[in-house]
């Protein structure tokens, strides 16, 4: 009996100890921010895309604006919870925390917290609740928050250009991905970042980062996968050193083009692969980007697709009959560009 009741502290204190020095977490989600009169609500202000960070038993919390009033960020230390590796609950308690203002500080006294962090098939889901009073404010202020865990990933990265030309974008490079359940629906918000090709033809690239959302998983490509070129996104470029300027996505190609993004993930939930098929502008040729580095910059392996003479392939596997100027093809097994 003194065993079990010794493996069963340990345990907890296990879990306690995971709690408390679990690193750092980012969630990005919606937020809803507002002053409070009795029942009504005042100067409210929701937030499609805020963050809060969740490091051990510390909740930081963004900027909050509404109606011109300002609270900045602050932080909430050594709140008190319950749970362990598989979930966390706050039950209601006070908090107090101080922000500097102009060489001033300013206290923030809250009358309650309450929340939980979830995990749940491989995603992690913060829903908090705060409400306090800023400063002398007469009225209190209420912060709510749902987010789910953005994931950073730090590799090399490869590109291809034009599917023949092949190249390392310089150090290493970090993406963002962000797992949610919508509509009954798992799906994927990735941040791409920005990079910086060396000594390519064009001399020196500048490819600027963008964010595309709501890839879903599609069973025939085994990934999560959405073609956005009909999402309205633009990014910046720049070539040997010349002004950067933004351009669309899909500029002047009228839909024909396939923007795509193609992000495999594991059983537990990590991405293990990320590649990215654009166009920049009105440029003639593609660009393929792949996240690790090392592995083939096409969607497709070209091994095994396209090797009989005379069968021409589009980058997306399929059979087409002739090729059409400025587009990747594969050809006896070698990426082609017309």
């Amino acid at each position: 009996m003194r065993r079990i009741f010794t493996l069963f502290v340990a345990m907890v204190a296990t879990l306690s100890a995971v709690a408390q020095s679990s690193g750092t977490f980012v969630f990005a989600g919606k937020s809803d921010f507002y002053s409070t009169s009795g029942d009504t609500k005042l100067h409210e202000t929701v937030v499609e895309s805020d963050t809060v960070v969740y490091s051990g038993r510390d909740l930081t919390f963004p900027s909050m604006s509404a109606n011109g009033f300002t609270v900045p960020s602050f932080t909430i230390k050594n709140t008190t919870f319950t749970g362990g590796m598989m979930g966390v609950t706050w039950e209601k308690q006070t908090f107090e925390a101080a922000v500097e203002v102009e060489g001033e500080t300013k206290t923030i006294t809250g009358t309650s917290l309450t929340g939980t962090y979830a995990r749940a098939n491989n995603m992690y889901k913060l829903s908090i609740a705060i409400t306090f009073k800023y400063g002398k404010m007469p009225m209190p202020i209420t912060y709510t928050f749902d987010g789910w865990y953005v994931k950073a990933y730090e590799d090399n990265l490869d590109v291809s250009v034009g599917g023949m030309y092949n190249y390392s974008a310089e150090g290493k490079v970090t993406y963002y991905v962000r797992a949610y359940e919508k509509d009954g629906k798992t799906l994927l918000d990735v941040a791409i970042p920005d990079y910086t090709l060396k000594n390519t033809l064009m001399k020196d690239l500048f490819v600027g980062g963008y964010t595309v959302k709501g890839l879903e998983y599609n069973t025939e490509k085994g990934c999560y996968y959405r073609n956005y070129a009909n999402d309205g996104i633009k990014m910046k470029f720049a070539s040997n050193g010349g002004t950067v300027s933004e351009y669309e996505i899909n500029a002047g190609t009228s839909g024909k083009n396939v923007q795509e993004l193609l992000v495999k993930l594991d059983e537990q939930g990590n991405a293990t692969s990320i590649v990215n098929n654009f166009k920049i502008g009105k440029m003639p040729f593609g660009l393929s980007s792949t996240f690790p580095g090392k592995v083939s910059a096409s969607a497709i392996s070209t091994e095994t697709v396209g090797t009989e003479t005379g069968v021409i392939y589009d980058i997306k596997g399929q059979k087409v009959q002739e090729m059409q100027s400025g587009n990747i093809y594969i050809l006896k097994g070698k990426k082609v560009v017309r």
